[in-house]
């Protein structure tokens, strides 16, 4: 019997990754790069920040370090954490699962 659900955050919980990605555009428009459409940037989804970072800093020689970087975009993306939505069905699940199993949240950091 299942006694407990275990959710991940982002994506699956709230929908980020559009906010990841004005913070991203944002960030790399003041150190003059351009940041490619959010359809291409979804091929980052679910990959750490410090690699975004890593990958823009050595394809544009951008001139800080990946940790620099990161916490210029995580700055940007806290201002923008009002904005977080729940992503469709989430509330509903968490509604009805409520007081009825274990419910817990986990999430990665690669």
């Amino acid at each position: 019997m299942i006694e407990a659900l275990v959710f991940d955050l982002d994506g699956t919980l709230v929908n980020t990754e559009l906010l990841h990605y004005r913070a991203w555009r944002q960030v790399l428009l003041e150190n003059g790069v351009e940041m490619v459409p959010f359809e291409t940037y979804l091929l980052f989804a679910g990959t750490s920040n410090e690699k975004v970072a890593g990958e823009y800093i050595s394809n544009h020689a951008i001139d800080k370090t990946i940790m620099q970087l990161v916490l210029e975009k995580q700055s940007l993306y806290m201002d923008l954490v009002p904005e977080i939505t729940l992503c469709n069905g989430a509330y509903e699940v968490i509604e009805r699962f409520s007081g009825k199993k274990i419910l817990a949240v986990a999430s990665s950091k690669r």
